[in-house]
This record gives C-alpha cells, structure tokens and sequence, in this order.
C-alpha cells in the first residue's frame, strides 16, 4: 500500500492530466448540446439538448472536483506517507525470498506419511494404473447416457412452447365490453391513454364502434389533425377504416387544454366484407396534407394491444 500511495504522490501530475482532459471532452459536449438547443425547432429537441446539457455540465465538473481532491490528499498525504516510506527500506525482500526455499520441512513431513523411501516408488506408481483405469471407463459411460436423453429434452421443448403462445391468441369472448390502456405520445400535445369496444366480435354487418381517449399535453397543436382508425387483417390489409377529427370534429386538437381528457368516437366501416378472422386495430393521425404525425416511438401511428374476431 505504502509503495502505490508514494508513487501516486511522484506522479501525480498524471491523474492532473487525465481529469483535465476529461473536463475538456465534457466542456466540449456541453458547448455543443447548447449549440443544438438554441438551434433546435421542435420542443422535443429543445428538452433532448437541454438534458445532454445538463449531464455533459455534471461531468465536467465531476472531473473537477476530482482532480481538486486528488491535489488535496496528496498535500496532506504527503507528510503521512514520507514516514512510511522507509519503513520497508530496511527489509530486503531477497531475505524473504531466501527464507521460503529454506525451510524444507515439507518434503520431511513427506516422508513419515509416505512411509519408508521403498513406499515412495510404489505409493507413486500404484495411482498411475489405477488413475488411467478409472480415467478411461468413466468418460465413455456418461457421454452415452447423456447424449440420447438430452437431445429428446430439447425437442420436446421447443414444440412445447409454440404450442403454449399459439392458444392465448384467441380474443376476447364476444358480445363482451373490452378495453384497455396505454401511453403513447403523438408530438408535445396529445397522448393516446385508452381505447374501449362494445365487443370482442366485430360483425361486418355494422360498422366498429371504437372509442378513443385522448390526454391533451403541455405543448399546443399547430394545425386541426384528423385521426384515422385501421383494422387490420391478419395477413396485413386494410379491413374496415374511419377518418375523422376528434369526436368527429366537435373536438379538433388546436383547441385542446393541458391536462383533459377528450372521449372520441371512430365507427369503423368495412372495406372488405368477405373477410373472416382476427384483426388488430391501427390509430394515428395525419394533417390536411396527408402528413402523418410521428409518435414517441418514431413511428407514425401505434398498434392497440387489442385482437378481435370479424365474423358474419
């Protein structure tokens, strides 16, 4: 411990250099974060800048306050360690090292339990055979038996499983209210928090009545976007769809408030009425250009956690 605290004190202008190196990474990537913030259009990459920012700034000083404590104790230490440092002058550690071969009561020890010299060749002889015999069965055994029992084990599993996350796909039973939440984000101003439906069986016959609610965030709608509803077959296509601004324009989003909640109903009609099956349930939105808007994810619309059967 005393030879890497008095080497830590000789070189000390190396933790000096490595803390002011990484100050000045960080001190860049702050200048840079704050760069891109003052630069940044949208709100989200104003927050993303702003936080990069803020954690560049807490490393930054981190390193300094790093190489300050390492000046501090090698200031104070100094004086502790200079005593220490001729304390193990004195102790040659060739001593040490001569005194470890000397001692050769182990080999002595040896002999009693060994017995005489004649038991030594033989006490040394008599675990070859054996060790070579015991050696040679044992691996030809257990590799038989392991290799047919292991490889069925595995076989059984594997088509266990698909099995197993096949059956909890059927949906809901029908003529059963059903719903659920999430949380996903459409820009700074609007969160998808629930959906519900009268039922887990959609008929062809009548349109899908499909309830969204929406949480109006801090951010404001630049424009009136209009909400589209998918139900998607289970080989991709479009199966019934409804476009409409909120609560079929009584809603729109440039007049959301921070904080409520907006029930808007989507009565989806069908496309294509020969279709039978499962089919999931498809919800973004888009402006007057065709533009869609993007979610927290990246995405430009989001999947309800919700499978339904279309029937008749």
């Amino acid at each position: 411990m005393t030879i890497v605290l008095r080497w830590l004190v000789g070189n000390s202008w190396i933790l000096y250099v490595l803390c002011a190196i990484g100050a000045l990474i960080y001190l860049g990537r702050a200048l840079a974060a704050q760069r891109e913030r003052r630069l940044a259009v949208f709100s989200l990459e104003r927050e993303t800048a702003g936080s990069r920012l803020v954690q560049s700034l807490i490393v930054m000083v981190v390193f300094a306050a790093l190489g300050a404590l390492i000046y501090i104790g090698v200031t104070v230490l100094v004086p502790e360690v200079a005593p220490f440092a001729s304390e193990p002058l004195p102790e040659p550690t060739a001593s040490s090292g001569l005194e470890t071969p000397t001692p050769t009561p182990t080999s002595v020890a040896l002999v009693p339990t060994g017995g005489p010299a004649e038991g030594q060749p033989e006490a040394a002889s008599t675990p070859d055979p054996l060790s070579s015999q015991t050696a040679e069965p044992q691996p030809t055994e257990p590799l038989g038996d392991e290799t047919p029992t292991e490889t069925p084990v595995e076989e059984e599993t594997i088509t266990e499983t698909p099995a197993e996350t096949a059956t909890p796909e059927p949906t809901p039973p029908p003529d059963v209210a059903i719903g659920g939440s999430l949380n996903a984000r459409f820009g700074d101003f609007a969160a998808l928090v629930a959906y519900s439906l009268p039922s887990g069986q959609v008929s062809v016959s009548q349109p899908v009545s499909l309830i969204l609610y929406w949480q109006a965030l801090e951010g404001t709608s630049p424009t009136n976007y209009i909400v589209f509803t998918h139900l998607i077959a289970e080989d991709g296509h479009l199966v019934a769809q409804h476009d409409s601004q909120p609560a079929n324009g009584g809603r729109p989003t440039t007049g959301w408030s921070a904080g409520e909640q907006i029930a808007d109903l989507h009565p989806m009609t069908f496309r294509d009425a020969g279709y039978r099956g499962p089919a999931t349930m498809r919800v973004g939105m888009y402006d007057a250009s065709g533009a869609r808007l993007l979610t927290d994810t990246g995405l430009s619309y989001v999947d309800l956690p919700v499978t339904v059967e279309v029937v008749p």
